[in-house]
């Protein structure tokens, strides 16, 4: 009978639902929303196993840092973005030292935001490259560059609740 890791299984879930209701939830703002990360565009690779391919090596390093999507707003500027869905544990909603430290990477390299999807609303953070240092975040509706009209956020928070929150989803494990 096969068998799957299903913590592994269960964190690629939640991942996949938070990158596509974010991706939803930008094009209904009205961006173009492009998929971009290495697990979109090399999706073989990105299924290989740690033992068929060595994710440590620096050529991975940097195939793993292309952000999730490339985004182009009204006027044409584009920018990108990498998601990433986290619980509340231990009083608060971040990331290891060695996972801020390839998040930094991400978006210094890539000038990429990083939105943040969280079991506590508000559900969509946002973390920009001078925040993540200090470990900051701020509510997207409160990120006045991208102007989300605050009742899209709201219709996509339903999203979060319904899809990610609600089903019972172990959030212990993101």
């Amino acid at each position: 009978m096969y068998q799957c890791n299903s913590s592994r299984k269960q964190k690629w879930i939640i991942g996949k639902t938070a990158e596509t209701i974010t991706a939803e939830l930008f094009q209904d703002s009205g961006f173009k929303v492009y998929a971009s990360g290495y697990e979109h565009i090399l999706k073989e690779l990105a299924q290989l196993s740690d033992k068929e391919f060595n994710r440590e090596s620096e050529t991975a390093k940097l195939i793993r840092q292309i952000p999730d999507f490339a985004v182009v707003d009204a006027k044409g500027q584009p920018f990108t973005i990498e998601v990433k869905y986290r619980s509340f544990v231990k009083d608060r909603f971040w990331f290891t030292s060695a996972k801020t430290k390839n998040l930094e990477l991400v978006l210094y390299r890539w000038n990429a935001l990083l939105i943040l999807i969280t079991n506590e609303k508000p559900y969509f953070r946002i973390i920009n490259k001078y925040m993540i240092g200090k470990q900051k975040s701020m509510p997207l509706q409160e990120y006045k560059m991208l102007s989300i009209p605050v009742d899209i956020i709201n219709n996509y928070e339903h999203m979060v609740d319904r899809f990610i929150i609600q089903p019972g989803l172990n959030r212990e494990q993101a």
